[in-house]
């Protein structure tokens, strides 16, 4: 595989500085990577302020010219418990004050952005989290309306409200209908008892939910999506059909079924042969449940997307408001996303992909908040490639080369005729298929991305201030890293984690390394053993004082060697 380390993708990546890497517990890489971690794999190396994103908008919407579509997101990042599968950037909500605050700096951040995004129109928007619906009836007026003031929307806009039955409150979908929005989207994950109650999450609201569903028909709402996710909790297959049909007896337009994502804190499978019978039986859901579902709703068919099902009805399927954007657990980004709101992601397709860390109480355009990925058409065409063949089997580059240019397609055309010659892939009249993938782990196709990211200078300049400040130096000879130790957070990943600290790092060396040599895993693996002492000390020591110590240390200290 030209020197592809499996979970890192190797030299290339490395050279490509995409930290932090995904390593596991014990300091070693994954043996896999999957497809629902592909996005993942484009971590941020470099921060932005917001002045310096706006300005990448504005030329992106003055390139594309007036009308350009693109998605909407707003994150509410609060909810009334954590439950156990979740992999969402979300937080307990602890106080009105907490949400008031957040607010605050939500609306100065779309106010910051709204005047770039004028020329284009919003195709698709989604109010999400979270718990959007925690929100009590006044805030969620305010921000709406905000939303509503500073963007332009369309008469087609697909425009999705997501809310948790257990928290909604009885003038919520009215509000929401009234600001615009044609679609809702509900969170019930499982209807059993026993599995809601072993994943930490209420019940509460799912026996008023039939008739929450006939209310927003009646308001006018055309779509009501209901998700369900399948493993979690133990839940048997017999189990969850049960659950499936009383969901379908009330009515929703559409069912999602996602498969369980396993994570650093929820990792669900013992090894990788339980995981992929358990997915081989994900996605033979249709044929063993298919039957029992269509004998009681026989207007209903089954759509499969990368990790997900959907139950649609058969007539909605076939009119002009079923998107399948909003069924693939967001691993493909077809459409430019400006998304608002801490921990919120955005992508501009074949530039940047960013993330939102602030921490600030009130939005400061001139913080440098956002954590980029800056890419090329080559690499985001790549990882369309990639996903295609992973998640559909099938890969067709013409979409892809509308997308990113012709000059993309006949790059990854080439590496596709060689993986053919390795029979990897095999082409089938104008698409390419896998040989064989079992629709969980890329790591044969990673030779695509490698060849993406040859001759991609990776971004070598200097850390700003305050991540000098926050971070602890170690080098050896030209090799030098700046290490970061923060409370681990479960949709990010690490070099590693020792208790609740995560350890990661940032490449600061002087001149490109234009190889794996080892000596950044060499330098990491001292750290990380010093962390280790600590911990082992002081049970219970934050962030905050491992960096302390770990800066004083290597502050007198003569280089790692």
């Amino acid at each position: 595989m030209r020197g592809i380390m499996p979970a890192t993708y190797g030299s290339a990546l490395l050279m490509a500085h995409l930290q932090p890497q995904s390593f596991g517990h014990d300091g070693r890489p994954p043996e896999k990577i999957r497809l629902t971690a592909i996005r993942a794999f484009t971590p941020k190396t470099v921060r932005l302020t917001g002045r310096e994103v706006r300005e990448i908008w504005a030329k992106h919407f003055e390139d594309r010219g007036p009308g350009h579509p693109y998605w909407l997101y707003t994150h509410i990042p609060f909810c009334p418990q954590i439950c156990s599968f979740c992999q969402c950037s979300t937080s307990l909500r602890k106080s009105d004050e907490q949400v008031a605050a957040y607010l605050g700096y939500l609306e100065g951040e779309i106010e910051f952005f709204s005047d770039v995004s004028q020329p284009g129109l919003i195709q698709f928007q989604y109010v999400g989290g979270g718990t959007p619906n925690l929100l009590s009836e006044p805030q969620l007026e305010r921000l709406l309306g905000t939303i509503n003031r500073h963007f332009r929307f369309t008469s087609t806009s697909r425009r999705t409200f997501e809310f948790l039955p257990s928290s909604l409150r009885p003038g919520t979908l009215p509000l929401v209908r009234a600001h615009g929005f044609n679609r809702l989207s509900c969170g019930v994950q499982s209807w059993s008892d026993q599995t809601l109650k072993a994943v930490n999450r209420s019940r509460a609201g799912l026996d008023e939910l039939g008739r929450t569903i006939e209310q927003a028909y009646g308001l006018g709402f055309d779509e009501v999506n209901v998700d369900l996710i399948f493993g979690i909790g133990g839940e048997s297959s017999r189990g969850f059909l049960e659950g499936l049909l009383e969901l379908l007896a009330r009515n929703p337009t559409t069912v999602t079924i996602h498969n369980i994502i396993p994570t650093v804190t929820n990792p669900v499978f013992s090894s990788v042969q339980e995981e992929l019978a358990a997915h081989a039986a994900f996605e033979a859901l249709s044929q063993t449940i298919g039957d029992a579902v269509a004998r009681r709703f026989p207007h209903l068919e089954w759509v499969l997307r990368p990790n997900c099902w959907v139950v649609v009805d058969r007539r909605f399927r076939q009119g002009s408001k079923f998107s399948y954007w909003y069924f693939s657990d967001n691993e493909r980004l077809h459409i430019d996303m400006l998304s608002v709101g801490r921990f919120a992601h955005s992508n501009i397709l074949g530039q940047v992909f960013y993330e939102n860390l602030s921490s600030a109480e009130r939005y400061d355009p001139d913080e440098a908040s956002y954590a980029a990925f800056l890419k090329t058409p080559l690499i985001d065409a790549a990882l369309d490639t990639i996903t295609d063949l992973v998640g559909d089997r099938s890969c067709d580059l013409v979409p892809i080369g509308a997308r990113y240019g012709r000059h993309s397609v006949e790059m990854l055309e080439l590496e596709l005729e060689r993986l053919e010659r390795e029979r990897v892939v095999r082409r089938r009249e104008h698409r390419w298929e896998p040989v064989d993938t079992n629709g969980v782990f890329i790591d044969p196709f990673l030779p695509l991305l490698e060849a993406a990211l040859e001759g991609v200078p990776p971004p070598w300049s200097a850390p700003g201030t305050r991540e000098m400040e926050r971070g602890i130096t170690v080098s050896r000879g030209a090799r030098s890293l700046l290490v970061f130790i923060e409370r681990v957070h479960p949709e990010r990943r690490y070099f590693t984690q020792i208790g609740q600290l995560g350890i990661y790092y940032r490449d600061t060396s002087a001149v490109p390394v234009g190889h794996d040599d080892g000596l950044a895993e060499q330098l990491m693996r001292a750290v990380v053993e010093d962390v280790r002492q600590f911990v082992e000390q002081t049970p219970s020591i934050g962030p905050k004082e491992a960096t302390a110590r770990l800066q004083a240390r290597y502050r007198h200290a003569a280089p790692v060697t």
